[in-house]
């Protein structure tokens, strides 16, 4: 009788237990509902995403109002509004009838001309143009031009009308006859990483597997080079006896060094690429990560150096010797960078300061100026045994003189991750923290903050999940309200 008596005065509190259980995972439910709602506006295209530019949205008077972003596909190119990645224009690039064996006008071929076939067109260079001759005061510097390079016709560049797409023949910054000159790889899997100062068109470009090395259409390409928009988008000085503003891989290296550029960055007077390449010439010989310098003003790259870059663990020293993105972070002057180790198990994390980086290519300079070893750059020509010139005034910023040292400059990895592999980073101040966020090869996003002071920085993690099916390509902050912008295979993510 008492058991009876307790069950029915319990009986109303497990049902007011069981309701507010229930509200609570009502809510929570709701919670989740309204946070995927805001981080699911997206964009597919038709084919996969190779690059993008965040390009200002102006009024019919100069006046900037919000962003656009101008999306490069294969055989795409597109203009979406920022917010909502709704389509404004939408142009269509290939696929177009083109072979790696004719050149970029199909006017002269090796062999049969049976190679020529509807070909991809995949985007490797996008360069937003301004009208330098505007005379109004809120559009002297605005973009009404895209000057757009892909991998068809050995890799030439065609204009753009900004935001409209449409495609038009001349541009103000454009002179010369650059119609059919190449710029870019001419090979869907080969890399391209360039940056634009003033005139002057700094511009990497690899080569691959796919297409042959020895074709007479890409025998004189240069690897890196310095091209000018004023004079057709020419090499500086090309083809000078007292030498151009390009370096070349020599044949018998090209099948075995393909080097895979993977950014491009200004700091002060100095051009960077952080590019990935065999640590020599041999089958089979391991990847290693290079920073490559020229001198912003160097018409014959007297002054082009290389340098290996190592990023460690700081428990066991373990190498992580293979970079896969960067980005610069200009208001710290730092270099960040994502790296895997040999066998592509793990990513780390490492920032390489550009103080360090002047002084490490300074000791290999010196080092060669006193006389030790060679200048270490064989597989373009450049090899001889470095001559004493200790005599020498040269500063720390020389541009006289450039080399391949084997000095590396080396940094502790602020994160590692086993078993995941990043594919994308950025790096912002947002609210007084400096944000670091990665992408990884399945679709994951790693939100992350660096925290300790700079001997004892590292990087805490305090969002991690996963927002597409395909790897993520590339991943930028955006504002500051740790918003970000992604692409994943043919998907944008906003």
């Amino acid at each position: 009788m008492k058991n009876n008596k307790l069950n029915i005065k319990l009986k109303p509190l497990f049902y007011l237990f069981f309701l507010l259980i229930s509200s609570f995972f009502v809510i929570i439910n709701c919670n989740i509902q309204n946070i995927k709602h805001k981080t699911l506006a997206s964009f597919v295209s038709i084919g996969q995403i190779n690059d993008w530019l965040r390009l200002p949205k102006y009024l019919n008077d100069g006046r900037i109002n919000g962003e656009l972003l101008f999306l490069a596909a294969v055989n795409r190119l597109y203009v979406l509004d920022l917010n909502n990645l709704t389509i404004a224009h939408e142009a269509v690039t290939g696929p177009v009838l083109d072979s790696p064996f004719c050149n970029s006008e199909l006017t002269s071929c090796i062999g049969s001309r049976d190679t020529i076939v509807e070909t991809d067109n995949w985007s490797k260079l996008l360069l937003p143009l301004s009208d330098k001759n505007d005379k109004n005061i809120n559009s002297t510097k605005r973009i009404n031009g895209i000057l757009v390079c892909g991998s068809v016709r050995q890799g030439e560049c065609q204009l753009r009308n900004f935001p409209t797409l449409e495609r038009i023949r001349e541009h103000r910054s454009l002179s010369g006859n650059w119609q059919h000159v190449p710029v870019v790889a001419n090979s869907p899997l080969a890399s391209t990483a360039a940056i634009l100062v003033g005139d002057r068109l700094f511009v990497a470009s690899g080569i691959s597997s796919e297409i042959p090395t020895d074709s007479p259409y890409r025998e004189a390409f240069p690897a890196i080079t310095t091209r000018l928009l004023s004079d057709g988008l020419q090499t500086v000085h090309s083809g000078s006896l007292d030498g151009e503003a390009a370096v070349h891989i020599r044949v018998e290296y090209r099948r075995h060094m393909q080097l895979r550029y993977l950014y491009a960055f200004r700091d002060q007077h100095f051009i960077y690429w952080l590019a990935v390449q065999p640590r020599n010439a041999n089958t089979g010989a391991a990847l290693i990560t290079r920073l490559i310098r020229v001198c912003l003003e160097d018409d014959r790259y007297t002054s082009y150096s290389e340098l290996e870059l190592q990023c460690r663990s700081a428990e066991d020293n373990t190498l992580f010797a293979v970079a896969r993105a960067g980005t610069f972070h200009s208001n710290k002057r730092e270099l960040w960078a994502i790296f895997t180790d040999y066998e592509g198990q793990r990513s780390a994390i490492c920032a390489f300061t550009l103080n360090k980086i002047r002084m490490t290519f300074w000791y290999n300079i010196d080092r060669c100026r006193g006389g030790t070893d060679t200048i270490g750059l064989a597989y373009i020509g450049r090899d001889a045994k470095c001559t004493n010139r200790s005599h020498l005034p040269l500063s720390e910023d020389t541009c006289l003189i450039g080399v391949g040292g084997p000095i590396e400059a080396s940094a502790p990895a602020l994160a590692h991750f086993p078993g995941r592999i990043l594919n994308a980073l950025d790096v912002a101040d947002v609210d007084g923290h400096l944000l670091v966020i990665v992408g990884t090869e399945v679709g994951e996003v790693i939100q992350m903050k660096v925290i300790g002071e700079r001997a004892t920085r590292r990087l805490q993690t305090y969002a991690d999940y996963r927002v597409a099916a395909d790897p993520i390509d590339r991943i930028t902050i955006i504002g500051e309200k740790q918003r970000f912008l992604i692409s994943a295979g043919k998907e944008v993510i906003n």
